[in-house]
């Protein structure tokens, strides 16, 4: 290799590293704010930190939070997913419906439901890196199809979970259900991935910049189409968790979940141009947004003023963290 081919790729990779290292201390003030409110919503109701309280608030969390980090692998990459709301009804609906009572058809449809997502994945991911078609309009498109489908199946609460399997789901350690340790430690995981691992660096680099990231010679399609099947696959396990919690197939599952985990994202500090942010970041923003439902809920706030509130909050907190962008 020549001198000067090294001297370049050298340069490339400082470029890249760049980004990683802009990225190091993103999402640590949205962990301030998610303080913040916690300790006035302690003070303002007696009810927020009864065990029942912090059980529900980390069982409503679920669906948000697995949508989240799926979510982030696709924006980091550069790229956005809004196909997940569709994907976890999708996935919501058909899993209760699917087992209907056999507690011996739960292991199958939970593996099924994962692989429709990795499909899914797949198949936004191919559009994207093959036919060179933008991010947004396939995985709308993804988002309309999967929604008919999900309506299709049924526009009414259907099929049923065990009650043993429902039950467990809220086991757990003290008031921290199971599911929710489970949550934590795949979004951990996820997290050290990102942060820690070949694949992760190169996720970076592809959303930093794809230009510079292909003449270092990383295959930035394989990390885009690799992004997407995460995405699709968090968003497949958000909607099976919701389903196994509820006991039933609801319709209305998912509905929004592609806004709020992209605000989620954001409000952790990443950039929707890619390339910046952590996946802890982004848990933070979970717990944000959960918070503040949970609060409006506690003090009494009408469904009207609560998605009022809920607006104005996002609004102004996305507006604050994407200033720097």
């Amino acid at each position: 290799m020549s001198v000067a081919l090294r001297e370049r790729r050298s340069l490339r990779w400082g470029r890249i590293s760049t980004v990683l290292a802009d990225s190091v201390d993103s999402g640590a003030a949205v962990w301030v704010v998610v303080m913040i409110v916690a300790a006035g919503t302690a003070v303002g109701s007696g009810i927020f930190l009864t065990n029942l309280n912090i059980s529900n608030l980390f069982g409503q969390m679920l669906l948000l939070g697995f949508a989240a980090v799926g979510e982030t692998f696709a924006v980091l990459a550069g790229a956005i997913d809004l196909s997940v709301g569709s994907m976890a009804k999708l996935a919501a609906l058909l899993t209760p419906g699917l087992v209907n009572g056999n507690g011996a058809m739960v292991v199958p449809v939970v593996a099924l439901m994962l692989l429709v997502g990795v499909m899914v994945g797949l198949v936004n991911g191919l559009l994207i890196t093959r036919l060179h078609v933008n991010a947004f309009i396939v995985t709308l498109g993804t988002f309309s199809i999967l929604r008919g489908l999900a309506f299709g199946y049924s526009s009414e609460p259907v099929g049923e979970i065990p009650a043993s399997i429902v039950n467990s789901m809220y086991l757990g350690v003290g008031p921290v259900p199971a599911p929710f340790i489970i949550f934590i430690l795949l979004a951990l995981t996820a997290a050290f991935a990102l942060r820690k691992t070949v694949f992760g660096r190169r996720v970076y680099a592809v959303g930093g910049d794809e230009e510079v990231a292909r003449m270092a010679g990383i295959n930035t399609d394989r990390i885009v189409l690799a992004a997407m099947v995460i995405s699709a696959t968090f968003a497949a396990l958000a909607g099976v968790m919701q389903g196994l919690r509820t006991g039933v197939g609801s319709p209305t599952a998912g509905d929004g979940l592609e806004l709020s985990a992209i605000t989620a994202v954001v409000l952790g500090g990443s950039s929707l141009f890619g390339g910046r942010g952590r996946l802890v970041g982004t848990i933070g923003g979970v717990f944000l947004l959960a918070l503040v439902d949970n609060a409006l809920n506690l003090i009494g706030v009408s469904t009207f003023y609560q998605d009022l509130v809920r607006g104005v909050v996002i609004v102004i907190a996305v507006a604050v963290f994407i200033r720097k962008d």
